[in-house]
Protein backbone atom coordinates (compact mmCIF):
# COMPACT_ATOMS: atom_id res chain seq x y z
CA UNK A 1 0.00 0.00 0.00
CA UNK A 2 1.36 3.59 -0.92
CA UNK A 3 1.87 5.95 2.24
CA UNK A 4 0.48 8.60 0.38
CA UNK A 5 -2.52 6.97 0.13
CA UNK A 6 -2.87 7.17 3.74
CA UNK A 7 -1.84 10.99 3.77
CA UNK A 8 -4.33 11.34 1.45
CA UNK A 9 -7.20 10.16 3.47
CA UNK A 10 -6.29 11.92 6.90
CA UNK A 11 -5.38 8.39 8.42
CA UNK A 12 -1.35 9.93 9.30
CA UNK A 13 0.35 13.02 9.12
CA UNK A 14 3.56 14.09 8.96
CA UNK A 15 5.72 13.90 11.96
CA UNK A 16 8.20 11.47 12.40
CA UNK A 17 5.43 9.85 14.71
CA UNK A 18 2.97 9.23 12.55
CA UNK A 19 4.76 8.23 9.81
CA UNK A 20 6.26 5.67 12.00
CA UNK A 21 2.63 4.66 12.61
CA UNK A 22 2.47 4.33 8.43
CA UNK A 23 5.08 2.19 8.52
CA UNK A 24 3.29 0.09 10.96
CA UNK A 25 0.00 -0.14 9.19
CA UNK A 26 1.24 -1.10 6.37
CA UNK A 27 3.06 -4.05 7.61
CA UNK A 28 0.12 -4.64 10.19
CA UNK A 29 -2.42 -5.42 11.67
CA UNK A 30 0.35 -8.00 13.58
CA UNK A 31 3.23 -6.84 14.21
CA UNK A 32 6.85 -8.42 15.71
CA UNK A 33 9.80 -6.79 16.42
CA UNK A 34 9.08 -3.38 14.62
CA UNK A 35 12.23 -2.24 12.63
CA UNK A 36 11.42 1.32 14.83
CA UNK A 37 12.89 3.54 17.36
CA UNK A 38 11.52 1.97 21.28
CA UNK A 39 10.51 6.23 21.82
CA UNK A 40 8.39 5.87 18.84
CA UNK A 41 6.65 2.48 20.07
CA UNK A 42 6.48 3.42 23.29
CA UNK A 43 4.97 6.88 22.97
CA UNK A 44 2.31 5.15 19.99
CA UNK A 45 1.05 2.69 23.16
CA UNK A 46 1.40 5.11 25.59
CA UNK A 47 -1.28 7.07 23.58
CA UNK A 48 -3.70 4.34 22.67
CA UNK A 49 -2.46 4.40 19.11
CA UNK A 50 -1.39 0.98 19.15
CA UNK A 51 -1.53 -2.52 21.31
CA UNK A 52 1.05 -4.32 23.05
CA UNK A 53 -0.30 -7.21 22.94
CA UNK A 54 3.11 -9.14 24.28
CA UNK A 55 6.66 -8.39 24.09
CA UNK A 56 7.63 -7.41 20.70
CA UNK A 57 4.01 -8.41 18.96
CA UNK A 58 1.82 -5.09 18.89
CA UNK A 59 -1.69 -5.23 16.93
CA UNK A 60 -2.03 -1.53 15.21
CA UNK A 61 -4.66 -0.03 13.26
CA UNK A 62 -6.14 -0.72 9.82
CA UNK A 63 -6.15 1.26 7.02
CA UNK A 64 -9.91 2.66 7.93
CA UNK A 65 -7.74 3.61 11.50
CA UNK A 66 -9.47 0.76 13.30
CA UNK A 67 -8.13 -1.79 15.71
CA UNK A 68 -9.35 -5.44 14.82
CA UNK A 69 -11.43 -7.21 17.25
CA UNK A 70 -10.64 -9.14 20.08
CA UNK A 71 -12.40 -12.39 17.92
CA UNK A 72 -10.46 -11.23 14.80
CA UNK A 73 -6.95 -10.53 16.29
CA UNK A 74 -6.99 -14.37 18.21
CA UNK A 75 -7.94 -15.84 14.67
CA UNK A 76 -4.53 -13.85 13.38
CA UNK A 77 -2.75 -15.09 15.93
CA UNK A 78 -4.19 -18.75 16.31
CA UNK A 79 -4.96 -20.10 12.94
CA UNK A 80 -4.96 -23.42 13.60
CA UNK A 81 -6.73 -23.06 16.82
CA UNK A 82 -10.07 -21.47 18.02
CA UNK A 83 -11.96 -19.96 20.86
CA UNK A 84 -13.91 -21.84 23.13
CA UNK A 85 -15.88 -22.12 26.49
CA UNK A 86 -18.18 -18.83 27.55
CA UNK A 87 -16.33 -16.71 25.38
CA UNK A 88 -17.22 -18.67 22.27
CA UNK A 89 -21.03 -19.08 23.63
CA UNK A 90 -21.16 -15.13 24.33
CA UNK A 91 -20.32 -14.63 20.23
CA UNK A 92 -23.14 -17.06 19.44
CA UNK A 93 -25.62 -14.71 21.55
CA UNK A 94 -26.29 -17.80 24.08
CA UNK A 95 -25.43 -15.76 27.50
CA UNK A 96 -26.30 -12.18 28.52
CA UNK A 97 -22.76 -11.80 30.34
CA UNK A 98 -19.79 -9.94 29.24
CA UNK A 99 -17.12 -12.41 29.47
CA UNK A 100 -14.12 -11.15 30.64
CA UNK A 101 -11.70 -14.16 30.40
CA UNK A 102 -11.47 -15.59 27.14
CA UNK A 103 -10.64 -19.08 25.95
CA UNK A 104 -8.51 -20.18 23.39
CA UNK A 105 -7.19 -23.80 22.17
CA UNK A 106 -3.89 -23.55 20.44
CA UNK A 107 -1.86 -26.12 19.10
CA UNK A 108 1.41 -24.03 20.17
CA UNK A 109 2.79 -22.86 22.84
CA UNK A 110 1.40 -19.17 23.39
CA UNK A 111 1.66 -16.46 26.09
CA UNK A 112 -1.71 -14.97 27.07
CA UNK A 113 -1.82 -11.54 26.56
CA UNK A 114 -4.61 -8.50 27.51
CA UNK A 115 -6.82 -6.64 24.57
CA UNK A 116 -8.23 -3.93 26.73
CA UNK A 117 -10.93 -4.53 29.80
CA UNK A 118 -10.22 -8.92 28.06
CA UNK A 119 -7.60 -11.41 29.14
CA UNK A 120 -6.94 -14.28 26.80
CA UNK A 121 -5.44 -17.24 27.89
CA UNK A 122 -4.33 -19.68 25.31
CA UNK A 123 -4.78 -23.97 26.28
CA UNK A 124 -2.22 -25.73 24.73
CA UNK A 125 -3.63 -28.76 23.14
CA UNK A 126 -1.92 -29.90 20.16
CA UNK A 127 -5.03 -33.14 19.93
CA UNK A 128 -7.82 -30.90 20.91
CA UNK A 129 -6.56 -28.12 18.36
CA UNK A 130 -6.40 -30.50 15.82
CA UNK A 131 -9.51 -32.55 16.29
CA UNK A 132 -11.92 -29.94 18.44
CA UNK A 133 -15.04 -28.95 15.64
CA UNK A 134 -15.06 -25.26 15.00
CA UNK A 135 -16.67 -23.15 12.62
CA UNK A 136 -15.82 -19.65 11.01
CA UNK A 137 -18.19 -17.82 12.88
CA UNK A 138 -19.65 -14.34 11.20
CA UNK A 139 -18.83 -11.46 13.76
CA UNK A 140 -19.64 -8.02 12.27
CA UNK A 141 -17.43 -7.61 9.33
CA UNK A 142 -15.01 -10.26 10.78
CA UNK A 143 -15.38 -13.91 10.46
CA UNK A 144 -14.20 -15.47 13.69
CA UNK A 145 -12.36 -19.47 14.52
CA UNK A 146 -14.91 -20.69 16.87
CA UNK A 147 -15.90 -23.95 18.48
CA UNK A 148 -19.13 -25.60 17.86
CA UNK A 149 -21.40 -24.72 20.12
CA UNK A 150 -21.48 -27.95 21.27
CA UNK A 151 -17.58 -28.63 21.39
CA UNK A 152 -17.71 -24.87 23.41
CA UNK A 153 -19.55 -26.88 25.99
CA UNK A 154 -17.44 -29.98 26.27
CA UNK A 155 -14.27 -27.45 26.13
CA UNK A 156 -15.47 -25.68 28.86
CA UNK A 157 -16.38 -28.72 31.40
CA UNK A 158 -12.85 -30.69 30.25
CA UNK A 159 -10.92 -27.03 30.81
CA UNK A 160 -12.60 -26.12 34.14
CA UNK A 161 -11.90 -29.11 36.11
CA UNK A 162 -12.96 -28.82 39.44
CA UNK A 163 -13.90 -24.97 39.06
CA UNK A 164 -16.55 -25.31 37.07
CA UNK A 165 -19.96 -22.56 37.17
CA UNK A 166 -22.42 -25.21 37.11
CA UNK A 167 -25.06 -22.71 37.51
CA UNK A 168 -23.89 -20.38 34.45
CA UNK A 169 -23.04 -23.37 31.91
CA UNK A 170 -26.35 -24.44 33.06
CA UNK A 171 -27.83 -21.68 31.97
CA UNK A 172 -26.54 -21.10 28.55
CA UNK A 173 -26.94 -24.52 27.83
CA UNK A 174 -30.69 -24.79 28.27
CA UNK A 175 -30.47 -21.25 25.96
CA UNK A 176 -28.49 -23.36 23.60
CA UNK A 177 -31.07 -26.54 23.27
CA UNK A 178 -33.86 -23.93 23.34
CA UNK A 179 -32.82 -22.03 20.44
CA UNK A 180 -31.55 -25.29 18.56
CA UNK A 181 -27.78 -24.13 18.41
CA UNK A 182 -26.99 -27.88 19.26
CA UNK A 183 -28.72 -30.60 21.00
CA UNK A 184 -27.55 -33.57 22.93
CA UNK A 185 -27.30 -36.15 19.88
CA UNK A 186 -24.76 -33.33 18.48
CA UNK A 187 -23.12 -33.05 22.38
CA UNK A 188 -22.83 -37.06 22.76
CA UNK A 189 -21.52 -37.68 19.34
CA UNK A 190 -19.19 -35.28 19.86
CA UNK A 191 -17.92 -36.86 23.07
CA UNK A 192 -17.43 -39.82 21.75
CA UNK A 193 -15.62 -39.37 19.44
CA UNK A 194 -12.76 -38.54 22.57
CA UNK A 195 -14.02 -40.34 25.09
CA UNK A 196 -14.03 -38.91 28.85
CA UNK A 197 -15.88 -40.27 31.74
CA UNK A 198 -15.92 -37.23 33.77
CA UNK A 199 -17.26 -35.22 30.82
CA UNK A 200 -19.81 -37.78 30.38
CA UNK A 201 -20.97 -37.28 34.26
CA UNK A 202 -21.09 -34.07 34.21
CA UNK A 203 -23.01 -32.82 30.61
CA UNK A 204 -24.62 -35.96 31.18
CA UNK A 205 -26.09 -35.04 34.54
CA UNK A 206 -26.94 -31.25 33.39
CA UNK A 207 -28.93 -32.79 30.12
CA UNK A 208 -30.37 -34.64 32.65
CA UNK A 209 -31.59 -31.64 34.63
CA UNK A 210 -33.05 -30.02 31.48
CA UNK A 211 -34.25 -32.90 29.55
CA UNK A 212 -35.96 -34.52 32.06
CA UNK A 213 -34.24 -38.26 31.10
CA UNK A 214 -30.78 -38.99 31.06
CA UNK A 215 -29.00 -39.83 28.10
CA UNK A 216 -28.49 -43.74 27.10
CA UNK A 217 -24.95 -43.04 25.79
CA UNK A 218 -23.39 -40.91 28.09
CA UNK A 219 -24.82 -42.67 30.77
CA UNK A 220 -22.94 -45.93 29.58
CA UNK A 221 -19.85 -44.34 28.74
CA UNK A 222 -20.02 -42.39 32.47
CA UNK A 223 -20.18 -45.89 34.29
CA UNK A 224 -17.26 -47.38 32.41
CA UNK A 225 -15.13 -45.92 35.82
CA UNK A 226 -16.51 -46.78 39.14
CA UNK A 227 -14.92 -44.16 40.72
CA UNK A 228 -16.72 -40.61 42.07
CA UNK A 229 -15.99 -37.90 39.89
CA UNK A 230 -15.08 -34.79 42.51
CA UNK A 231 -15.88 -31.19 42.23
CA UNK A 232 -14.28 -28.29 44.34
CA UNK A 233 -15.97 -29.20 47.64
CA UNK A 234 -18.47 -31.29 46.82
CA UNK A 235 -20.89 -32.23 49.65
CA UNK A 236 -23.51 -33.55 46.80
CA UNK A 237 -24.13 -37.06 45.53
CA UNK A 238 -25.92 -37.55 42.39
CA UNK A 239 -26.24 -41.46 42.48
CA UNK A 240 -27.29 -41.64 38.83
CA UNK A 241 -23.94 -39.95 37.13
CA UNK A 242 -22.06 -40.80 40.58
CA UNK A 243 -20.63 -36.89 40.82
CA UNK A 244 -20.20 -35.36 44.02
CA UNK A 245 -21.33 -31.46 43.53
CA UNK A 246 -20.93 -28.16 44.96
CA UNK A 247 -25.03 -27.87 44.94
CA UNK A 248 -27.43 -30.70 45.59
CA UNK A 249 -28.72 -31.32 42.12
CA UNK A 250 -32.43 -29.70 43.55
CA UNK A 251 -30.89 -26.34 44.62
CA UNK A 252 -28.65 -26.91 40.83
CA UNK A 253 -32.31 -27.84 39.21
CA UNK A 254 -33.99 -24.78 40.78
CA UNK A 255 -31.25 -22.48 39.80
CA UNK A 256 -31.23 -23.79 36.25
CA UNK A 257 -35.57 -23.05 35.96
CA UNK A 258 -35.33 -19.80 37.45
CA UNK A 259 -33.06 -18.19 35.03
Amino acid sequence: MNIDYLYEKGIVGLTKQEQGLAWLIENGPLVSEPALPRWMIESLVNNQRILRLRRGLYLVPTTQGELPSLGKTITLLNPEGYITGQAALSLYGLNDQDIIDWQVVSPVYQADFSYGLFGVHFIFSPVQAANGERIYLDCGQDKVLVASVGQAFIDEVRFAGRNLNWLETARTLKNALRSYKTDENKIETLLLTSPSTMIARKIGFLLNVLQGVPNEGLLALSREDHNTTLDSSGEFFDHTWRLKLPFSPQEIKRGIHES
